[in-house]
């Protein structure tokens, strides 16, 4: 047998659910997302992650809160972009920062590397180590080209905290994206079929 519940009952519910719903605030935003619209790119990170001044030819860098004492190496994702004099392959572009890279890392070991998807953008992805003022440190690197820039997005981390913090910086790293990007190259028409004038 089916009970039936009181509309006074029924109403007092809705009025209780709607003061409660009244009371309540917004919840502070969890992220934040940066852009650089002269630059081409945005990036989204937790809201409680701080943004350095750039420096060291770095357009973005963000830092996790725990990360305060700037005496030490920290962690941190940063994003460099630089114009190119020519149009370049993204193949060549990879090749030539690795080069320049290595020569001023010592102890530099690569882990990994690759063809990669930053942004739904093609890019070329780098997973190496190498030692910083005696701290050894494991970066997860991406680089993109659009255009007449050249985009290098990185991860680094302290090797002691890599296993741990590898997910998300890597979800963070993977916000990354390209704005005002070039339009796609048009398609080659289909040749014509014999005998027929286009």
């Amino acid at each position: 047998m089916l009970r039936t519940v009181p509309a006074a009952l029924v109403a007092a519910l809705a009025a209780a659910m709607a003061a409660a719903g009244c009371d309540s605030k917004p919840a502070a935003p969890t992220t934040e997302t940066f852009t650089s619209q002269a630059q081409g790119f945005s990036l989204t990170f937790p809201a409680d992650w701080r943004k350095s001044t750039p420096g060291y030819g770095m357009d973005l860098e963000i830092i996790p809160p725990d990360q305060k004492d700037p005496n030490v190496f920290r962690d941190d994702i940063f994003v460099r972009v630089e114009g190119l004099a020519d149009p370049m392959p993204l193949e060549d572009y990879f090749d030539v920062k690795v080069a320049k890279g290595v020569k001023n890392m010592p102890d530099y070991k690569e882990i990994e590397k690759g063809p990669a998807r930053l942004g739904g953008t093609d890019a070329r992805r780098l997973v190496y180590s190498y030692v910083n003022d005696d701290t050894p440190v494991t970066s997860i690197t991406y680089f993109v080209v659009s255009g007449l820039r050249g985009y290098i997005v990185a991860a680094n981390v302290v090797t002691d905290r890599f296993r741990d913090r590898r997910i998300q910086f890597e979800e963070i790293v993977q916000t990354f994206r390209l704005l005002n990007q070039p339009p796609p190259a048009p398609a080659e028409a289909p040749p014509a079929p014999p005998g027929k004038k286009t």
